[in-house]
C-alpha cells in the first residue's frame, strides 16, 4: 500500500499482540479422556476454518508450565509447523469448552488493547500475510516452520480502533454470505448425481422412451433364440457343449418389481446370456515399469470414461503375455469387480492397455443387436448397481466374482429402442455436464470472494472512514505511555 488511509499507522505485529508458543510432551503422555488431572491439547489438525473439537486428546496438567499457555477466548491459534501450503493457517477461539493448551507446532496469538481481536484474525488470513509467513518459513523435509520472530516482525497497516471494529464486523457479515453461498453450492453435486441416477432409472425401466414406443409399436423385440445361437457358436466352437444355449428368462423367474413391470417388447436376460466371454485380469501384481503399457485397476474405471492420469505401467512383453488370457477390445465393457464394485464403462480407447484382477472384461454376443452403451447404462443404473452390491462378497477386500456377476439381470429393449435410449441419456447427461462445468466456475468465483474482501478491507476501502475516530498513532502512543512505568520521586529529608 503506497499511501495509507487517513488515521492509519504502519506498525508490526509484535507491537499489537503477544505470541505464545505451545507446550512439549512425550507421545506416551496422550490420554483419550478428560480427567481432573489433565487438559485438552490442540494440534495442527484442529486448526480448520474454526477450531475442531471433535478429534482431540488430553495430556497431564504438569506439562503446562505457564498460565499463558492455556487457550483463552479470542486467542488466534496459528499452525507454526506444517506443509508449505498449510503453514500459517489460523483459527480463532470463539469458545473453550474445557481447560485447553496447545502443542509445540501451534502458537497462540493474543491481541493487546492496541488491536481488535477479530480484526487481527482477518488480517492474518490475508494473502499478503500468509505469503509473508510462508516465504519467511524455514524448510525441512516436507515441513515448513515459522519462527515467532518472523511472525512478530511482519509489518501491518493499523487503522483507528473504531474503524478496526467496523472492518471486522463488515468482513464477518460478508463472510457469512460467502459461507451460505458455498453451502448451497456444496449441495449441487448430490443433486446432479440424483438427476443422473433418475435418468438411468427411467431409461432402464422403459419410462424414458414411453412416447417413442407409442410411435414405434412395430419395433421388433430382441430374438433371444438367435442371441443364444450366436453365443453358443462363440463359446462352443465344437458344437458339443449345448448347455451354453440359453434363452431369455421369463417374468416368472424374476422377483424384482422393476423387472416385472417392464414393457412387453422388452426381454429379461442375465449378463451370462448376453456375453460371449467374461474374464478378469491377472490375479497377481505384475512387475511395473516407469513407462510402457498402461495397467488399469478398478479405481481407473468411471462411468464417464477411463482415467489414465494415475495408472501404473507394464512392459510390452508382459502385456503381450497377459493379452493371451484377456485383452480389452473396442466395445468391450469394463466392469469393476474389486474395490468399488459395480461400475461399468464401454471401452472406446484406441490405445493399448491391460487390466488387473479388479476389472472384468465383458464381451457382448453381438454389438449390433445389443448396444454396449445401453448395457453400460443398465449396469450403472440403480437396479444394476444394487444387484452388483447384492452379489459382492467380503468386507475389507470386496469382490464381485465372475460367477456371481453372471446372475445380474438386465431388461433388454428392441435394438432400435436401445439406440434411442442411449441418444436420450447422452443428451440429458450433457445437460448435467454443463451444470457441473457451471458449478466449477461458480465455486472458483466463490473461493475468490474471501481474498478479495480481505484485500479490499485492508486497503481501507471496505467501510467508510470517520474523521472523529482516534488515529491509530494516537492510540499506540496513549497505550504505550500508559504502560511505561513512571520514575519514582525522590523525597529529600529535611536538614
Amino acid at each position: 500500500m503506497s499511501e495509507l488511509p487517513t488515521g492509519w499507522e504502519n506498525t508490526c505485529l509484535k507491537e499489537v499482540c503477544n505470541v505464545i508458543r505451545g507446550i512439549t510432551f512425550p507421545a506416551s503422555a496422550k490420554e483419550d479422556k478428560l480427567l481432573d488431572s489433565n487438559v485438552c491439547c490442540l494440534r495442527t489438525t484442529n486448526i480448520q476454518r474454526e477450531i475442531g473439537w471433535d478429534n482431540i486428546y488430553f495430556i497431564s496438567r504438569e506439562y503446562v508450565k505457564r498460565q499463558e499457555q492455556f487457550v483463552q477466548i479470542g486467542d488466534i491459534l496459528m499452525s507454526m509447523a506444517n506443509s508449505y501450503e498449510l503453514v500459517g493457517k489460523v483459527a480463532i477461539a470463539r469458545q473453550v469448552p474445557f481447560p485447553t493448551a496447545f502443542g509445540a507446532f501451534l502458537a497462540a496469538i493474543r491481541p493487546t488493547p492496541r488491536i481488535y481481536g477479530k480484526f487481527l484474525f482477518h488480517l492474518l488470513r490475508t494473502n499478503r500475510v500468509q505469503e509473508l509467513l510462508r516465504v519467511g518459513s524455514s524448510q525441512t523435509v516436507n515441513i515448513a516452520n515459522i519462527s515467532a520472530k518472523t511472525l512478530s516482525e511482519i509489518e501491518i497497516h493499523l487503522p483507528p480502533l473504531a474503524e478496526q471494529k467496523r472492518i471486522a464486523d463488515k468482513i464477518d457479515t460478508l463472510q457469512a454470505a460467502v459461507d451460505s453461498c458455498r453451502a448451497r453450492l456444496d449441495k449441487v453435486p448430490s443433486l446432479i448425481n440424483r438427476f443422473r441416477q433418475s435418468v438411468l432409472a427411467a431409461a432402464t425401466s422403459g419410462a424414458l422412451t414411453e412416447d417413442w414406443r407409442q410411435e414405434n409399436q412395430l419395433a421388433a423385440p430382441i430374438d433371444f433364440e438367435d442371441i443364444a445361437r450366436i453365443r453358443s457358436e462363440k463359446k462352443c466352437t465344437d458344437g458339443k457343449n449345448k448347455k451354453n444355449v440359453k434363452a431369455a428368462i421369463t417374468p416368472q423367474e424374476v422377483e424384482s418389481d422393476h423387472f416385472l413391470s417392464l414393457p412387453t417388447s422388452w426381454r429379461r436376460a442375465t449378463i451370462d446370456q448376453i456375453t460371449s466371454s467374461i474374464k478378469d485380469g491377472p490375479h497377481f501384481s505384475p512387475a511395473y515399469v516407469t513407462d510402457g503399457i498402461p495397467f488399469i485397476s478398478g479405481g481407473n474405471i468411471r462411468p464417464e470414461g477411463i482415467d489414465f492420469s494415475n495408472t501404473k505401467f507394464i512392459s510390452p512383453e508382459l502385456h503381450f503375455e497377459l493379452s493371451k488370457r484377456c485383452k480389452p477390445e473396442l466395445n468391450d465393457i469394463l466392469y469393476t469387480k474389486g474395490g468399488t464394485t459395480g461400475i461399468a464403462r464401454v471401452n472406446t480407447e484406441q490405445r493399448e492397455f491391460n487390466v488387473w484382477v479388479h476389472v472384468a472384461i465383458l464381451r457382448l454376443v453381438s454389438v449390433e443387436k445389443i448396444i454396449p452403451f445401453f448395457i453400460q447404462h443398465a449396469l450403472n443404473s440403480p437396479s444394476g448397481y444394487s444387484q452388483s452390491q447384492l452379489y459382492t462378497r467380503g468386507v475389507g477386500n470386496q469382490d464381485l466374482g465372475l460367477t456371481r456377476m453372471n446372475k445380474i439381470i438386465i431388461g433388454i429393449p428392441p435394438t432400435a429402442e436401445q439406440l434411442e435410449i442411449v441418444r436420450r441419456v447422452d443428451a440429458l447427461f450433457a445437460i448435467a455436464d454443463k451444470l457441473e462445468a457451471s458449478l466449477a466456475t461458480a465455486r472458483k468465483r466463490v473461493e475468490q470472494l474471501t481474498p478479495a474482501i480481505l484485500a479490499q478491507a485492508f486497503r481501507g476501502e471496505l467501510v467508510a472512514q470517520d474523521p472523529s475516530d482516534e488515529p491509530a498513532s494516537a492510540l499506540l502512543a496513549r497505550i504505550t505511555d500508559a504502560t511505561v512505568p513512571k520514575p519514582k520521586r525522590t523525597i529529600r529529608k529535611a536538614a
